[in-house]
């Protein structure tokens, strides 16, 4: 279909607020270990997934403030450990994002292979080809 066309009788009014996405949130707050700087992002999803990637980058370091519009800042001024507990792992996929950016900022991380939902195969091995490919030694 090249277009969809919608003929009414009555022109629209009103306000939509449009949910922010979870996937570009993740990758979003993942990034924020690249500086230490804050970082500021807006209309972040109040999802399960959103909250343990929280958690995780907290214990790691990376100060984490919720807002009640939506709003979250982060700032990874202060982020040393370089081990995503397992338990974070193993709770959700997104965890394994968090290797690049690590890895870029530090020079070496440590992190297990990610758990998360069942739903299909969803092989690591891409991230660890592309981490490789940039220099990377991975055991």
């Amino acid at each position: 279909m090249d277009k969809l066309i919608i003929e009414g009788g009555v022109p629209l009014k009103g306000e939509v607020r449009v949910s922010g996405a979870k996937n570009a949130a993740l990758k979003m707050m993942a990034a924020s270990v690249l500086t230490g700087e804050r970082l500021h992002l807006e209309n972040v999803p109040e999802i399960l997934d959103i909250e343990v990637l929280r958690d995780t980058l907290r214990d790691l370091g990376v100060t984490v403030e919720r807002e009640a519009d939506g709003s979250m800042d982060l700032t990874a001024g202060d982020v040393e450990w370089l081990f995503v507990p397992l338990e974070a792992a193993a709770k959700m996929r997104a965890s394994f994002m968090l290797l690049g950016p690590l890895l870029a900022r530090f020079g070496r991380v440590i992190i297990s292979n990610p758990g998360g939902d069942r739903i299909g195969r969803r092989p690591v091995n891409l991230h660890v080809d592309a981490m490789r490919a940039l220099g990377a030694e991975i055991d």
